[in-house]
Parts: C-alpha cells; structure tokens; sequence
C-alpha cells in the first residue's frame, strides 16, 4: 500500500504508547516463581508479548506445558498483574504531546489491545485521563485477538472511517499484520519491544523513530 491520506489512528498500547515492561516482566516471573518454574531474564520475556495472555505464559512455561496449566497461569496472572502491573510502567517520551495534537486537530484515535479488556481501560484511563479516546478495545471475551482485523474494523465503524483513510501503530509483527488484514495503512514504531530487524521483514507501510514524527505525518497527509 503506498501512504496517503490519514483520517484517523488505531494504536496499540503496550511498547507504543506506554512502556509496560517492568510490570510485565515482574507479573510473568511471580507466576513462575510460584509455579516452581525458572525465570526468565526482561530481554527474553520482551520477545514473548504481542499474541495476548496466553501465548505471553505459553512461551514462558515450559514446551510441554498442557493447556489447562497454562490457563491456570493466566488466571493467576491477572490477580499478580493487579497488584505489580504499574511497576515502572510510564507512558513514552512525546506520546502526551502527540495525542493533544490529535486531539485539537479532531483527528479521531483510538487503542486495540491484545492485552485484557479490563487492563487496557484501566491503563489508558490511568496514563491519560484528560484524553479523548474514540475507542479503547483490548482483548474482549468472544472476540479474536489481533492479527484478526475484526476490532480493528469494527472500530472503523465507530470513528465513520474508511479502512484505508486509517494508520494502524504498533510496535510489533502483530499490529502490522492487523493493519494489513484490515487493508489499513501501517506505521511501526521502533521504540517498543521488537527488534528493528523483525519490524522491518514484515514490510511496514512506513516506520518511525519518535512520536513526533507521526504527528509530522499525519499533519502533512492532511
């Protein structure tokens, strides 16, 4: 897809708009340790987000890890999450400045999450409270996670935008793919979890370095 005009924007949240990783990292490992099971380093569990919940505690446990231990991890997740989730957690340098630019310019935005619903609310309620989100979606119950591009379509309906008039970021394969499969236009971004050379074999329309340079963007494809 070559760039064009921008109409609206579909972010991701966590390794896009706020840096979640500490809590992550710790969460994950807190299940492990009670568990019995060994830790893993950040720089590895980094490797293991974008998929949502399930695949984060799959690939940390164990190959032959049946299901069942595995949805039993996720459940305990959740309540470790509760309590360490917001350990370190901030949102990215320019992120603050770039939404109120959308914002004044009456760009609609939005977040799709393939972190829990409950969690995606809470956290963008939190890190940006005065913002005006015309969607805040993660991962609902019934609902294909990203790289299905259902609620990314189904939030092209609430903000009355074509498909294509809409930049989908993101900072990993995930989201590139969720905005190809929703014939969206994607921008990676590369201050997020992912590895440049992973953003870059999966062909994102453009990539960007800070989050101004979005907000250079979209106001120039005005």
């Amino acid at each position: 897809m070559v760039l064009g005009q921008i109409s609206a924007v579909i972010f991701d949240l966590d390794g896009t708009l706020i840096n979640s990783l500490d809590g992550l990292v710790a969460s994950v490992n807190a299940v492990l340790r009670r568990q019995g099971f060994p830790e893993h380093p950040k720089e590895r569990i980094k490797t293991f987000i974008g998929n949502g919940l399930f695949a984060l505690m799959q690939r940390a446990l164990p190959p032959e890890t049946a299901e069942e231990s595995i949805d039993s991890c996720c459940l305990e997740f959740k309540k470790v999450y509760a309590e360490l989730g917001l350990v370190g957690c901030r949102p990215y340098a320019g992120v603050d400045n770039l939404l109120r630019h959308l914002q004044r310019s009456e760009t609609p935005f939005a977040v799709l999450s393939n972190k829990p619903h409950e969690f995606t609310g809470q956290y963008v309620k939190k890190f940006f409270p005065e913002t005006c989100f015309s969607c805040i979606y993660g991962l609902r119950p019934g609902f294909r996670r990203k790289p299905h591009p259902d609620s990314a379509l189904e939030i092209a309906e609430i903000m009355n935008c074509k498909p294509d008039l809409i930049a989908f970021v993101g900072d990993s394969e995930v989201d590139i793919q969720t905005g190809k499969n929703a014939n969206m236009q994607t921008i990676a971004v590369s201050w997020g979890y992912q590895p440049l050379d992973r953003l870059e074999a999966n062909r994102p329309d453009y990539l960007i370095h800070q989050p101004k340079d979005l907000l250079d963007y979209v106001f120039a494809a005005l």
